[in-house]
């Protein structure tokens, strides 16, 4: 209908004639037959795709027509929202999803701002209990310092007062000491005497009872007067000094078994002028010695060290059974015939506690100028023994490990300086080790 809001036209009268042509129009298209709607139609469309092949020759016109085609292909797509046919127009679409994202910006916004809050208030509520929890350590670090230092000076009064009582009894020890000295000085010196006087007597009467000893089996050397030896071994064995520095390669193989037990408990047979006794002792063991030279005896007595003189096997065998860790006997097994040489072994072995060890040492025949000339400057030698019947004759009475240490080979000065085969056995044979010892164990796991 037309809206009468112009007075010069007659609205009504125009209103008909609309109605008029519109009805004549559609009378006319009904009287149409389907053959020629068909075939207008069918005009039509041949009239649209010659169009359409033109249209495309024109390159941006053909463009934007492929475009525009597969954009309403989109649109009209079933299943699409009314979101997603928005985005597809052209500009609209960007501007749409711009427009969006600023309303959707204030409530990301607000949302935002909520999360922080809430995460603020966490941590808020987080600091609230550290300062809680520092508060409450301070405390009890607090009153824990204060017990420390309360018992700490409870302990150093208890220091003090256990201080003073130490200064007076020392005080006491020092006063009953310096009164006693003198007396004490000259019981000690009667008692030594008489000890002494007691282990000769001893010696005498083992000898009167007919025991085997080492001063019977031996050569015609025991005829000798006792100051004839001392004065030997001073001439041809060497210095005190020179025989200690050689018998410290030793020390370390009593430090290995030394380590985790008790004080070792040591016998050195032949004790000579004792200074492997003078090295035990300065190490810290309970060292003791035996010699049949009486002279030696006493050479040693006057240096302080606990020395018997009389026969070794004599006294091995007044010893109880596994009581001591280690013996010794240096130089004496060569002065042996071989039936007293298995003895002293039996008692050695005897004597010995399961983590024993007994250490003999004795001239290398190996060594030919040993062998065949320095060994016989001691006229008290029976003979020499190779290290392989040493070590068999441990095996055979009984130890259940037996090593050989070759030691003392002459100094390289000594030495043929070629580098050859000939030359490192000329010097092996020649300059090689003038001694070597027996260490035999009495347990494989020693």
């Amino acid at each position: 209908m037309i809206k009468p809001n112009n007075p010069q036209i007659d609205s009504a009268l125009l209103d008909e004639k609309i109605t008029w042509v519109v009805d004549h129009r559609r009378r006319a298209e009904a009287l149409i037959m389907p053959d020629e709607r068909k075939r207008f139609q069918a005009q039509q469309g041949a009239m649209a795709a010659r169009m359409k092949t033109h249209l495309k020759t024109i390159p941006i016109i053909g463009i934007f027509l492929k475009r525009a085609f597969r954009l309403w292909r989109k649109l009209i797509s079933p299943g699409l929202g009314w979101r997603t046919r928005v985005r597809l127009l052209p500009w609209i679409g960007t501007f749409a999803q711009w427009v969006y994202s600023l309303v959707r910006l204030g409530r990301f916004r607000s949302q935002t701002l909520h999360e922080l809050m809430l995460l603020r208030q966490h941590i808020d509520e987080m600091q609230r209990q550290l300062e809680s929890y520092r508060s409450e350590s301070l405390t009890a670090a607090d009153r824990l310092q204060s017990r420390v230092y309360g018992e700490m000076q409870r302990v150093d009064g208890e220091v003090q007062r256990v201080g003073g009582e130490v200064q007076r009894v020392d005080g006491e020890v020092q006063r009953v000491e310096s009164q006693q000295g003198n007396r004490l000085a000259d019981l000690t010196v009667a008692a030594g005497s008489l000890e002494r006087r007691l282990i000769k007597i001893s010696s005498a009467a083992s000898e009167q009872e007919g025991k085997r000893s080492l001063l019977q089996e031996q050569e015609t050397g025991n005829t000798l007067p006792p100051s004839f030896y001392l004065l030997f071994e001073n001439h041809f064995r060497g210095d005190r000094e020179s025989i200690k520095s050689r018998l410290r390669a030793y020390l370390p193989y009593l430090s290995q078994m030394a380590s985790g037990r008790a004080r070792l408990q040591v016998l050195d047979i032949g004790c000579g002028r004792g200074e492997w006794l003078e090295l035990l002792s300065e190490a810290g063991y309970a060292a003791s010695g035996v010699d049949q030279n009486e002279e030696m005896a006493e050479h040693c007595h006057m240096r302080g060290l606990v020395v018997e003189h009389g026969d070794a096997l004599a006294h091995l065998s007044r010893l109880q059974a596994e009581s001591l860790d280690v013996v010794s006997a240096f130089h004496v097994i060569e002065h042996l015939p071989l039936e007293s040489l298995v003895v002293l072994f039996d008692e050695v072995l005897r004597v010995l506690r399961p983590s024993g060890m007994a250490i003999f040492e004795t001239p290398n025949p190996e060594n030919l100028q040993v062998g065949a000339c320095n060994f016989y400057y001691d006229p008290t030698h029976l003979h020499p023994i190779p290290p392989p019947v040493a070590q068999f004759l441990a095996f055979q009475r009984g130890f259940a490990r037996a090593d050989i240490l070759r030691i003392n080979p002459y100094p390289d000065s000594f030495r043929v300086a070629e580098e050859n085969e000939l030359a490192r056995r000329f010097n092996d044979l020649i300059y090689g080790p003038q001694d070597y010892a027996l260490l035999a164990h009495k347990h494989h796991e020693n």
